[in-house]
């Protein structure tokens, strides 16, 4: 059986939605719909648009969406769309034993109809253009989405001023937005939502994806008071950097000593990230955990902050960790520091067991700029 959630019933009201579409559509007396000048095929989809069942509602936007340009009668009805959020979630049995089922992609009503938008192109930019000045949230920040996505990047002004509104909901949704066309602008309304507690874990996935430093002192913040270590590598996981400079480290170099290892390598990866020198020290020492997992982490990171002090046991992993990841990560840092010292002990990892130590020494000597490897590596 399918599993739904209709969310909410679409009925006439949803005309007040986008008042744009009534010059192309209105309601008559008895709750239908007139369609004028529409061709059958477009007409029949559209009329399914109101379906009360939203997997008929899907069906019908990807109808229009196939016959891309052809649908542009129907873009009114698909802007429509983009104030639904019913959610829907198709299930296929698995044959295997149990009767277990595999989900297939979990589908967002308001996401499909922007990707028919998509699809029809530059007909339905002048619709696009008046929901995204006109309709009411969040159905105008996704028209305006599907314009800077269409190639209007001056619609990203609506989705920026939005983070602003004074709804959760909107801002949350803004700041999503953002997040997905890299907009920077983002990072300040989604640190604020960390102090959201329904909101707190989308906000650090969506920060995780921007690693921007700007939230790192909330995230500090955070992390030193987290409920449980899963929490906080989410946490640490959001952390980017360079800097800013004078951050209280100690909660990050608290989980670099944790139990679990998973903790630790994100612990050492926010440490790399953020890169305070002052970190090289805790992170050398780890350098010898008991984890080839955790090794590497540790490994980058020092690479990231780039500190000379590292040099000399980064050498020593490469040349002597039994983890091959270890040794990898190890000769990519010391690429990255580019000290001259790495010079004959990435020379030798030429010779490594493992093609991928080859092949990231191989990369590592082209970094440090010594002609003296050239025979090896041609």
């Amino acid at each position: 059986m399918a599993r739904m959630r209709t969310g909410f019933l679409l009925t006439l009201a949803l005309a007040a939605v986008l008042p744009i579409a009534a010059a192309r559509s209105e309601p008559t007396r008895t709750g239908e719909w007139k369609f004028p000048d529409m061709p059958a095929e477009v007409k029949r989809h559209v009329e399914l648009l109101y379906s009360a069942d939203v997997y008929t509602r899907i069906k019908a936007i990807w109808a229009l969406g196939r016959i891309k340009a052809k649908a542009a009668p129907a873009v009114p009805f698909l802007i429509h769309m983009l104030a639904d959020d019913a959610e829907y979630t198709p299930s296929v049995p698995d044959p295997g034993p149990g009767g277990a089922t595999i989900s297939p992609r979990h589908i967002v009503v308001h996401l499909d109809a922007a990707a028919a938008l998509e699809k029809i192109g530059s007909p339905a930019l002048p619709e696009l253009r008046k929901a995204a000045a006109k309709a009411q949230m969040p159905a105008r920040i996704r028209a305006a989405r599907v314009l800077v996505r269409m190639g209007d990047k001056k619609a990203i002004e609506v989705i920026a001023a939005a983070t602003k509104d004074k709804r959760p909901a909107v801002r949350f949704e803004a700041a999503s937005i953002l997040t997905e066309l890299t907009d920077k602008r983002a990072v300040e309304p989604l640190t604020a939502l960390l102090d959201d507690k329904d909101r707190r874990h989308h906000a650090l996935m969506l920060l995780r994806q921007l690693h921007d430093p700007r939230a790192n002192k909330r995230l500090l913040a955070l992390l030193a008071g987290a409920d449980d270590e899963w929490t906080a590598e989410r946490i640490m996981e959001a952390m980017g950097g360079p800097g800013p400079a004078g951050l209280d480290l100690k909660p990050v170099l608290a989980a670099l000593k944790s139990e679990r290892t998973f903790t630790r390598g994100a612990a050492a990866a926010a440490l790399g990230r953020i890169g305070d020198p002052n970190a090289v020290g805790p992170l050398l020492s780890a350098l010898k955990d008991k984890e080839g997992y955790v090794r590497a982490c540790v490994a980058a990171a020092l690479g990231r902050i780039g500190d000379r002090r590292a040099v000399a046991p980064l050498i020593e992993t490469m040349k002597s960790d039994a983890d091959e990841d270890v040794r990898q990560y190890s000769a990519e840092a010391l690429g990255r520091i580019a000290d001259p010292a790495a010079f004959a002990p990435l020379l030798a990892a030429l010779k490594d067991k493992d093609s991928h130590v080859r092949e990231v020494a191989a990369h590592s000597l082209g970094l440090l700029g010594d002609t003296r490897a050239i025979p090896e590596l041609v």
